[in-house]
């Protein structure tokens, strides 16, 4: 992802990566790698226990216990790695309620110290982060509709300017006849109509749109997509 500021000379160019999944095994290495190649980087901690039921992969639905004294250790190492002036970090994860049934959303705060918040439903979250100062970003909505896809039936311009329009770890979500495709996570199903980036729009919702690396390494998604796209 690339971002533009303006200041009093012109525009400044800054590079991040807003959508990459981590444990807290792994927090310090991701963190330290974002901070060689990126000017700011959005920490998604992913609460999620994969368990295997009847041969299949399955990922958990709801709070443990673990996952609130993960966050505790992931909001510190947040507020250590941001280096004004040099190097931004944002505090995030990956929304654990309902996401088969309203889609996958990651959820960012502007400040260090915010809560896991336990909503099961998408209205029930985006109730409760009018109360604070939050952003919401639907990410691969190309999937089925009540199967991970993005339902834009329930969507709040307010809280989710940007929608993930490609992620290295599962392809673009644009539309089921553009170019790039959507078949990199072979867990999924393929991508359909319904949930798609351009069914968003024709809706009539503003979106910005962000690339991202998901899984990979830091950055790598959404400067892939950027060569693409260029």
């Amino acid at each position: 992802m690339r971002v533009r500021i303006m200041d009093g000379l012109g525009y400044n160019l800054y590079w991040g990566d807003m959508h990459n999944n981590v444990r807290v095994e792994n927090l310090d290495d991701v963190l330290r790698a974002a901070r060689d190649i990126l000017d700011f980087f959005a920490v998604a901690y992913y609460p999620f226990i994969w368990y295997t039921k009847k041969g299949l992969r399955i990922e958990s639905c709801g709070e443990r216990d673990e996952f609130f004294e993960d966050w505790r250790l992931v909001q510190e190492a947040v507020a250590e790695g941001n280096r004004p002036g040099e190097f931004v970090t944002f505090l995030g994860y990956e929304w654990h309620g309902d996401r088969r049934r309203y889609g996958d959303h990651n959820v960012y705060y502007l400040k260090d110290y915010e809560p896991l918040d336990g909503a099961r439903t998408l209205p029930e979250l985006y109730e409760n982060l009018r109360k604070t100062e939050a952003m919401v970003i639907p990410h691969h909505t190309g999937y089925q509709v009540g199967e991970r896809g993005k339902d834009w039936n329930f969507h709040d311009d307010d809280l989710s300017p940007l929608v993930e329009i490609y992620s290295g770890q599962h392809g673009s979500s644009e539309g089921c006849d553009t170019p790039l495709t959507m078949n990199r996570n072979v867990d999924m199903s393929p991508r359909t109509s319904g949930g798609t980036v351009i069914e968003g729009l024709d809706r009539g919702y503003r979106l910005g749109f962000i690339a991202s690396s998901d899984l990979l390494y830091p950055g790598s998604g959404g400067w892939q997509a950027y060569m693409q796209w260029s």
